[in-house]
């Protein structure tokens, strides 16, 4: 089965930045994780050795204390 990929573009709560920076780069299935300026307050990058587990992934990070929406931007391909 292919590997899971995906962006989850994030709207926190004010000051809880850091801590949910910190949390989400704990995760096995982050491979990267920014606190932004502009519309959205983090970019994190999801990555899943298979594809039916990045639905999981994305569930739990939901569901943290202080993260309202989330936008999520499957990757359908990769160009190298």
């Amino acid at each position: 089965m292919a590997r899971g990929e995906a962006y989850l573009l994030l709207d926190v709560e004010p000051g809880k930045e850091r801590d949910i920076l910190e949390t989400v780069r704990d995760s096995d299935c982050v491979e990267d994780a920014y606190i932004l300026f502009g519309v959205y307050d983090m970019i994190v990058k999801v990555k899943c050795r298979q594809a039916d587990e990045i639905g999981e992934c994305i569930k739990n990070i939901k569901h943290l204390e202080g993260v309202g929406s989330v936008k999520v931007l499957e990757v359908a391909d990769v160009v190298v």
